[in-house]
């Protein structure tokens, strides 16, 4: 491995046959024993949990700090029949959190109850004071009515959302409408004017898993509203089966994968319970879904719901209206079908869209000298779709990238992204006074400016990037170096004992060493795509896969080649294929 990629990339020791039997006895094989320690999971018990996490292992959703007085305030409500307002996120946490608690609804035969998410383009993101004025009036537009139907609520339950926004909270609590936060945001040294607040990461909650997505923390919600209801023999709840809350799970597992959140603990729980659920969903609408995605139904990883399910789910508030994929993950019916084959059209529609983009993006950035930093935009871009385009272009360049366009209320609006180099949120505060409002973390962020000073604002950042702060990248961990033969079904089958795969438990990568290549084929549309083949000792052709090669890797390949390579394994089993390969990750 060249230098430059030693400053990419670490590679793990493997342990020695001592060091296994310390840390695992015989309970697992040495190639599964050096991925177990790549992860900081050493010990009989530690390993038997992650690989065989067990629904027993969750917690008690009671200790959250508020959530008995939470649940009294939703079981109050329910008895005297008040007028209750879900108000839910628009991206793929938010909108099955929003819809797990219109199912709970609907079970106890609730009907005083309304869902709103809210518009990105109109509305902006959580609950902004411009909202929560309809609200308070009974004036918010349910879209999918087709009209401004007047509903005054008596309680707002927030997903996803509502941990900052503390003015609107205060206009509620002005109004004598009850708000309950639910969110897995970082709270800041204000809360919000709340009757109860659900998120572990307020001071002084102590729950015990300390990252659950929004939609995980709105089902530890249902999980207590049903045990109290059982308890106190609460009619609506008397007939309900033990434990139907878990036919929710297929919910709570695309936001815990979508959402990025670790997947241990409570999380890994809940991917894994998910997922079977997930295979057997009831929902019409979700069943099409996974049908247009063309996925294996009876095995749905990890990957396919964060890039099939996922980016559908998130077409809907990027060109549309959200409550499309709302209705498509909350309708058992044709209307669930329906919407479900809407929201295909409008992801195909956003991966066009963006194609012909970032089509005109590249040819722009052709033009210009070498930059630190860009600034990129279009009074016709989307706005839903800014974000993809700053991650693409950062990614390639490994500069901060900054793109904007003119949204429906008339403002210049836009997403920036880091490159993995520069704090792109450092960076904002130092450039503060050319923004009207901005928001975000080291990797990327929003901001609204105005239409005088979009056209300067790239050399503005660029005097103050050197002010910014740096991010300190950490190495990508390869797992292990290994020998084409060790690209084998049984060590396949030991890497899946390990699934689900995601943030805080990454798919294993491998270093293949002066690999000969045995067979070259370029396909798909304009040849984009890489298929290479290796010999293993047996004679057999090992076959490996790069998709979009070219903006990758800079280089040609030809047969007899010698190459060393990043990969991982993957079972193919598109179009019924059903076989092992390699995914190039890198090329040495």
């Amino acid at each position: 491995m060249n230098d430059k990629m030693k400053t990419k990339y670490q590679i793990i020791s493997k342990l020695s046959d001592v060091e296994i039997k310390e840390k695992y006895g015989n309970n697992v094989s040495s190639f599964l024993a050096n991925l177990l320690f790549v992860r900081k999971i050493e010990g009989l018990e530690d390993t038997e949990k992650f690989l065989n996490p067990k629904w027993e292992d969750i917690f008690d959703p009671f200790l959250f700090k508020d959530m008995e007085k939470v649940v009294e305030r939703i079981l109050k409500a329910i008895k005297k029949k008040e007028k209750i307002l879900i108000f839910s996120d628009y991206d793929t946490d938010g909108i099955p959190g929003g819809a797990i608690l219109k199912n709970f609804f609907e079970k106890i035969g609730y009907k005083n109850f309304k869902n709103f998410i809210p518009n990105r383009n109109k509305d902006g993101y959580g609950l902004t004071e411009n909202v929560v004025e309809k609200i308070v009036i009974g004036k918010i537009c349910f879209e999918e009515e087709g009209s401004q139907e007047e509903f005054l609520p008596d309680l707002v339950i927030t997903v996803d959302c509502g941990i900052s926004d503390l003015r609107a909270s205060k206009i509620l609590k002005k109004s004598k409408i009850d708000l309950i936060v639910t969110d897995h945001h970082i709270a800041g040294k204000s809360l919000p004017y709340a009757f109860g607040i659900l998120n572990h990461k307020v001071r002084d909650d102590n729950y015990p898993e300390e990252l659950l997505c929004g939609s995980g923390i709105t089902f530890k919600l249902v999980q207590a509203l049903f045990r109290r209801g059982r308890e106190s023999k609460i009619k609506e709840f008397i007939d309900i089966p033990e434990g139907w809350e878990k036919w929710l799970l297929d919910l709570v597992a695309i936001s815990t994968i979508c959402d990025m959140v670790p997947l241990q603990g409570e999380n890994r729980v809940f991917a894994k319970y998910g997922k079977i659920v997930l295979e057997k969903t009831k929902r019409a609408g979700l069943k099409k879904i996974i049908e247009k995605s063309r996925l294996n139904v009876n095995n749905i990883s990890a990957d396919d719901v964060a890039f099939m399910i996922g980016p559908r789910i998130n077409a809907a508030s990027r060109l549309e209206h959200p409550k499309i994929a709302f209705s498509a993950l909350s309708e058992n019916n044709e209307k669930g079908v329906k919407a479900a084959l809407e929201l295909e059209k409008i992801n195909n529609r956003r991966k066009y869209l963006l194609a012909k983009v970032m089509k005109n993006v590249w040819q722009r950035l052709k033009k210009r000298d070498d930059k630190k930093v860009i600034v990129i935009g279009d009074n016709t871009w989307p706005v839903g779709i800014l974000g993809l385009i700053s991650g693409r272009v950062a990614d390639k360049l490994g500069i901060p990238v900054f793109v904007w366009t003119k949204s429906g209320d008339g403002k210049i609006k836009g997403s920036c992204r880091s490159g993995g180099k520069m704090d792109v949120y450092s960076l904002m505060e130092k450039t503060r006074s050319e923004f009207i409002g901005f928001g975000g973390h080291s990797m990327s962020g929003g901001f609204e400016i105005s239409e005088e000073k979009i056209h300067s604002l790239e050399e503005k950042l660029f005097r103050n990037l050197k002010k910014s702060k740096k991010i300190q990248k950490e190495k990508i961990i390869i797992d292990e170096e290994i020998s084409i033969d060790d690209v084998n079904m049984k060590n396949y089958q030991e890497i899946e004992k390990m699934a689900p795969f995601g943030i805080g438990n990454q798919k294993p990568l491998f270093f293949l060493k002066d690999v000969k290549i045995s067979w070259v084929n370029f396909f798909g549309k304009d040849k984009a795509h890489l298929e290479l083949s290796f010999r293993n000792s047996l004679g057999q052709n090992i076959k490996s896969i790069a998709f979009f090669y070219k903006d990758n890797f800079d280089r040609d390949f030809n047969v007899n080649d010698e190459i060393s390579l990043v990969v991982s394994m993957e079972k193919n089993q598109f179009n019924g294929a059903n076989y092992l390969r390699l995914k190039i990750e890198d090329v040495v």
